[in-house]
């Protein structure tokens, strides 16, 4: 790492120190320091092994944890039965930490804390990120096209028009977008797509 990485790294860092969610930030930065690409999360409470991997953008986690979206149930449903597991970033953790730290959700500090330790307790977080193939118009969303890439996922949870579009590059690295109410009325409804998705979810978990 050089000089300018490690500027960048404690800038970023100190931007969110005085965050109610900073001390588990601290943690998973310590789990990831002691380990090498790859970091199950410092709070882990177990998950099933090979579950599809997907990345959730900032909004899609606010509609799951916060405003329990209608269009969200069956994939939060899926997330508890360990059929999906997040795969999460430093940088994507750290701006969910500052969105909800926002005045206008009006939560306490001890529930800001407790809302982001649930969600990344069976989240796979990963350490090392290298920058995809296609780029966001919206350069503050492009580190979710990177996790994405960098993980391998299956599918990014996103109603942004900006990363669906840009995400559509990622289609050949078998990476699809999905907003919420689609994946919903794709798994009720049996498509073959989704189906083929989750089965292979099922078979590498079996």
């Amino acid at each position: 790492m050089d000089r300018a990485q490690v500027c960048a790294e404690i800038s970023s860092s100190s931007r969110f120190a005085l965050l109610p969610c900073a001390g588990v930030l601290d943690r998973i930065r310590q789990a990831q320091a002691d380990a090498d690409a790859v970091v199950a999360s410092p709070f882990e409470r177990g998950s099933v092994p090979n579950s599809l991997l997907a990345v959730l953008d900032t909004n899609v986690v606010l509609d799951l944890i916060y405003w329990k979206d209608k269009d969200c149930e069956l994939l939060e449903q899926q997330l508890s039965a360990g059929l999906i597991r997040a795969a999460a970033s430093v940088s994507c953790l750290e701006e969910l930490a500052e969105v909800i730290s926002r005045p206008a959700f009006r939560l306490e500090a001890s529930t800001q804390i407790a809302l982001m330790e649930d969600y990344v307790r069976t989240a796979l977080i990963l350490k090392n990120i290298e920058p995809a193939p296609c780029r966001c118009r919206d350069p503050d969303d492009q580190k979710f096209l990177d996790l994405a890439f960098s993980a391998k996922v299956q599918v990014i949870f996103t109603k942004d028009k900006l990363v669906r579009k840009a995400a559509k590059k990622l289609a050949r690295f078998g990476i699809q977008a999905f907003q919420p109410s689609e994946w919903t009325a794709c798994c009720r409804n049996h498509s073959a797509n989704v189906q083929m998705i989750l089965n292979q979810a099922r078979s590498a978990s079996e």
